[in-house]
């Protein structure tokens, strides 16, 4: 949300004008460019790979290991969310 913000009030040129009303379409224009763009943060990237139920899913992936693990599907859900996993 907080990118999805910042695209539509710092970037798009109707966004930058104070004088103009934020509009459905401004953030269905700004959600096109951050899909296009695939900006990640980093940082907000590396908190979420501290959290177990994040690091069950990721970390397997990441050193090439068999999944041995059962998933929970709400653990799952929230990286395909997230969009860490597709």
């Amino acid at each position: 949300m907080n990118a999805l913000a910042c695209e539509v009030c710092f970037e798009l040129p109707m966004g930058k004008t104070q004088e103009n009303n934020i509009t459905l379409d401004m953030f269905m224009e700004a959600k096109e460019h951050l899909i296009k763009r695939r900006d990640t943060h980093i940082d907000q990237l590396a908190d979420k790979l501290k959290e177990e139920r994040v690091r069950r899913v990721i970390e397997p992936m990441l050193t090439g290991e068999v999944f041995e693990q059962d998933f929970r599907p709400d653990d799952v859900g929230d990286l395909i969310d997230l969009g860490l996993i597709t």
